[in-house]
């Protein structure tokens, strides 16, 4: 999938929800950065 877009978003943060071809759903959440400048990404 293409995370592309939520990166784009000026808090850096975004939550999505993609649906794969046979039908499963599942959400995307991107994190705003911690202090250490890394971004936190969780498939749930």
């Amino acid at each position: 999938f293409e995370l592309s877009n939520a990166f784009n978003s000026d808090d850096f943060s975004s939550n999505t929800t993609e649906t794969l071809v046979d039908g499963t759903t599942y959400q995307v959440v991107l994190f705003a950065k911690d202090v250490n400048g890394n971004i936190g990404i969780s498939v749930l």
